[in-house]
């Protein structure tokens, strides 16, 4: 889920490009959190995580 802050920072982009002229805009915010464990004969191998 987008954050307040992002959100606001959407609003702001889109407000800009209305003042400058445009007549239509699109603007996204993607945001994701990832965990990934490895396993090899039966003993952990790694652990990697994204955001």
């Amino acid at each position: 889920m987008a954050t307040p802050d992002r959100l606001d920072l959407l609003d702001d982009i889109l407000a800009r490009v209305r003042k400058a002229g445009a007549d239509a805009a699109d603007a996204v915010v993607v945001s994701s959190a990832s965990l990934s464990v490895a396993h090899r004969l039966g003993k952990s191998e790694g652990i990697e995580r994204a955001e």
